[in-house]
């Protein structure tokens, strides 16, 4: 991860460099000069850098609204040791996350309604400490550089090799010169052009993505510090897929989803060591980026921590009532989204 936060931070100083040797050029052209200025101008555009956002279905919290829910935020973000995010908002989905947003990366709390509903108080304590651990170890802001980068090489790339023009597009006459021989010219020249790029974006993936299971295993510890194992392992042993598959057939026989959710039976001991069997025959994670849930529950369990002191000091009542309002608020799109199968 060291390695390439320095390769990105290479290709973002890089980038900047160009920007200014542009403005440079752009003071003191003439002439001809100006279609390179000009060319250039539509590279930085091209280039340029995207200000982060929220995803689309994501509701903002204002805090006069939602007073308890941003001061719990505050509570486990000053036991994390990190400045507490300004924007705390929910979505829909089955999973929590922190991002930034802004040209200035400021940093934002996403929590899924769907799984703050199915947790217990200490699971979601869990949840919002692994989140705001990640703020601690400033993994959202390397994150950040790491993708502006890939996003300058993956630019360059695109821009030197465009999608690839039907064959009868490159077609220039009969003979010798035919659609065919043009293309492959074309497509060697691109492969040329473009190898340096590719690769430099090969291997900043490759770096980036060796070094986020360590991270993950670093704010599964400073969220146990907060919240305790127990909250932890509750939210690693919980099986999402299945919770979704049940609570999609709950909603399609008509009954309330976050209802189903609230009344689903706390995890038995035989159905946990089920579940930590079923975890450990699991040859990988699908997304690359977190260990297996077993290994994360084991290394945990090897160095436990006591229940958080958090969960007598918070205002429960406050934040059922607001969690409730969210709730009631959300409960038809949440249905429709599991009816029409859109978090297949």
């Amino acid at each position: 991860m060291l390695a390439a936060t320095a390769v990105a931070s290479i290709i973002v100083a890089v980038a900047v460099l160009f920007l200014v040797m542009l403005v440079w050029a752009t003071l003191n052209a003439s002439g001809v000069e100006w279609i390179l200025v000009g060319l250039g101008w539509l590279l930085a555009v091209a280039l340029r850098p995207r200000s982060a956002g929220l995803s689309p279905g994501v509701v903002v919290l204002d805090e006069s609204e939602f007073p308890s829910l941003h001061e719990l935020v505050r509570r486990v973000a000053a036991a994390v040791g990190v400045p507490a995010p300004r924007t705390v908002a929910v979505d829909l989905t089955f999973n929590a996350y922190v991002t930034t947003v802004g040209m200035l990366s400021r940093p934002a709390m996403v929590l899924g309604m769907p799984l703050m509903t199915a947790l217990s108080w200490p699971g979601r304590l869990g949840v919002i400490g692994h989140e705001l651990g990640h703020l601690r170890g400033r993994d959202t802001l390397r994150g950040r550089a790491i993708d502006a980068a890939s996003n300058v090489v993956g630019g360059v790339w695109h821009l030197l090799a465009p999608e690839r023009r039907h064959r009868d597009d490159l077609y220039l006459g009969r003979g010798f010169f035919t659609g065919g021989v043009v293309s492959l010219m074309t497509q060697t020249i691109q492969a040329i052009l473009t190898a340096p790029f590719l690769l430099l974006g090969v291997a900043l993936d490759r770096l980036s993505l060796s070094g986020r299971p360590h991270h993950e295993y670093l704010a599964d510890r400073r969220s146990a510090d907060v919240a305790g194992t127990d909250a932890l392992v509750e939210v690693l042993a919980t099986d999402l897929d299945g919770l979704l598959t049940s609570t999609a057939a709950a909603a399609r026989r008509g009954l309330d989803p976050y209802e189903f959710l609230v009344a689903r039976p706390p995890m038995t001991s035989q159905q946990r060591d089920n579940r930590m069997r079923q975890l450990a025959r699991e040859p990988h994670r699908i997304d690359a980026t977190h260990p297996r849930d077993d290994l994360r529950i084991r290394l945990l369990e090897a160095d436990p921590r006591p229940a958080s002191p958090l969960l007598a000091e918070i205002d429960v009542a406050g934040l059922e009532q607001e969690l409730a309002r969210l709730s009631t608020a959300t409960s038809r799109g949440f249905r429709q989204d599991l009816i029409h199968g859109a978090y297949d």
